[in-house]
């Protein structure tokens, strides 16, 4: 959390005037079942576009798994959406709307105008 504060300070403060800072990332859901079934959505839609567009086929368990690996690989903790709209307010961003969500994908921007 502290790194995550540190970095939107930075960018809150290297913002011109009009500026908008907007992140996309990937985000849970506060509820823990909700979070699952969307995880599970998104592993479903990830098979078919993997089979679709590269011709690779995966189980369900098997690409959850790999999914599961990756984010621990690179020490990915992702929070949710209010995690970040609090951590935004909270170094000084004045609005913070969520722009998209799309299972456990948003799109956030923050700015002070």
């Amino acid at each position: 959390m502290k790194k995550r504060l540190g970095l939107y300070s930075d960018i809150s403060k290297i913002l011109k005037p009009n500026g908008v800072s907007i992140n996309g990332d990937l985000f849970k859901c506060e509820s823990p079942a909700i979070n699952n079934w969307e995880f599970n959505n998104y592993i479903w839609w990830m098979m078919e576009r993997l089979k679709v567009e590269l011709g690779e086929e995966y189980t369900f368990s098997e690409l959850k798994q790999r999914q599961l690996d990756n984010y621990q690989a690179i020490g990915d903790k992702p929070g949710t959406i209010w995690d970040m709209y609090n951590d935004l307010r909270m170094v000084g961003f004045q609005y913070v709307d969520c722009l998209y969500k799309n299972q456990n994908l948003a799109v956030l921007a923050a700015s002070n105008i």
